[in-house]
């Protein structure tokens, strides 16, 4: 018995040393596994950050670029960018004049198509007047210095369809002797 009894818990010390030898081994696998994945995640981490950072900055330097442009553009040819502007924003311009039937309910035409075609073409002409008056306002005949502000005006969005500038922002661009209205 003693003996035999010594033996068994030997073999068990020895067994119980084992399995912790490799609970021990696996632990510290799992740990770094564990370490190694963090540090991978933070790399990655890191590079999205400084992905993202450099698109910013390439998006700000672009645009930055576009600005030094369209002032080069607007001082060199303000006429051009007026007109581009003004011609980027005409489908607007010609959706709130066609609003002027948006609340007709009868339309009676008394000469056929001659009739609906000539009303159709009096708000088209109507339009393209008030394209030219809108170009004059922003680009007078003279050429004058004030044309800039005018321009960049319509450029950068401010003289709207909807919210075209008063005779007041660019009255001074213009005189009474061409029929405008000064400001």
């Amino acid at each position: 018995g003693l003996a035999e009894a010594e033996a068994r818990a030997a073999v068990t010390r020895a067994s119980g040393l084992a399995e912790a030898d490799t609970t021990r081994a696996r632990g510290e696998a799992n740990a770094d596994a564990a370490r190694a994945t963090g540090l991978a995640n933070a790399d990655a981490t890191r590079a999205g950050g400084l992905a993202e950072g450099d698109a910013l900055e390439a998006k700000g330097l672009a645009e930055a670029k576009a600005i030094n442009a369209r002032a080069e553009a607007l001082a060199t040819n303000p006429e051009a960018v007026a007109m581009q502007a003004l011609a980027e924003r005409w489908p607007q311009i010609v959706r709130e004049a066609a609003g002027a039937f948006s609340h007709v309910q009868n339309f009676t035409v008394l000469d056929g198509a001659v009739g609906v075609n000539r009303a159709l073409m009096e708000v088209a002409s109507s339009g393209m007047a008030g394209f030219e008056f809108l170009r004059g306002l922003f680009v007078p005949k003279n050429g004058a210095a004030g044309a800039t502000a005018g321009a960049a005006a319509v450029a950068d969005g401010v003289g709207t369809p909807a919210g075209v500038p008063s005779s007041s922002a660019v009255g001074s661009d213009r005189d009474a002797s061409d029929g405008a209205l000064d400001g």
